[in-house]
């Protein structure tokens, strides 16, 4: 009797480190990704430094975030970003102004005295709930900084929203990436008729 009840107790210690330590569900990770194909500029001949992107403290874990309201927000336990959204923006920043040949010169690091300084912080980064739909949701700040003064010469605040046919993470960043790729590309349009009538 007594080797009965040590063997039930095994089996029930067993079941309980398994239902607490077991399979938690797949765990899937992303990125805000798309290939840039900007419109023609004319280059300007500067260097230009991209600085990493600030982000509001909400958002830099790597969970990705929902909302169903301004006031309350919510951390997937599953979905996550590959790298910190600040680095993964920061990166489509520079791909993008690079493909785009705006700068005769573009550099991340402060290896050299920059011209100009382009940089900016990311507010939202999420899937936002409302009325029963949901949206990708990108709210950022992107400005071009004259280096040595530190005038800002160009500033572009992204605040967009895009329904997503369901409320699937992938759907969310594929949406994110559609609404990053137009508003940089008005970024640099911006920085092009600015620099152009100086």
């Amino acid at each position: 009797m007594r080797r009965l009840w040590s063997v039930m107790l095994v089996v029930l210690c067993g079941l309980l480190v398994n239902g607490c330590f077991g399979t938690q569900g797949k765990k899937h990770y992303y990125r805000v990704y798309y290939r840039p194909n900007p419109a023609p500029v004319s280059q300007i001949t500067a260097t230009a430094r991209i600085r990493t992107l600030e982000i509001d403290k909400v958002y830099r874990r790597y969970n990705l975030v929902y909302r169903a309201s301004p006031y309350e927000l919510s951390y997937y336990t599953n979905h996550y970003w590959a790298s910190r959204p600040s680095d993964m923006m920061t990166d489509l920043l520079y791909y993008h102004i690079k493909a785009a040949n705006l700068f005769s010169d573009l550099i991340i690091k402060l290896d050299k005295t920059p011209d100009y300084e382009i940089g900016g912080e990311v507010l939202e980064i999420d899937r936002f709930d409302d009325n029963g739909r949901s949206y990708a949701h990108l709210s950022m700040v992107l400005t071009l900084k004259d280096f040595k003064t530190g005038k800002v010469i160009v500033s572009h605040t992204i605040n967009d929203r895009r329904e997503v046919a369901a409320p699937d993470p992938l759907l969310v960043v594929r949406a994110i990436g559609e609404i990053t790729e137009k508003e940089i590309e008005v970024f640099i349009q911006k920085i092009a008729a600015e620099i152009e009538k100086q």
